[in-house]
């Protein structure tokens, strides 16, 4: 998805979304949720 806007206010909160980190438990806890399918 490329977000986009004409609104300087919404551009802001657009490039917020690069500015987070995902500690190593998280990481985990995205990783388990991989059940090794396959989806076309």
């Amino acid at each position: 998805m490329i977000p986009g806007s004409g609104n300087p206010n919404h551009i802001r909160e657009n490039l917020d979304l690069f500015h987070f980190e995902l500690s190593e438990e998280e990481m985990e806890r995205i990783n388990a949720l991989d059940r090794n399918e396959k989806h076309d």
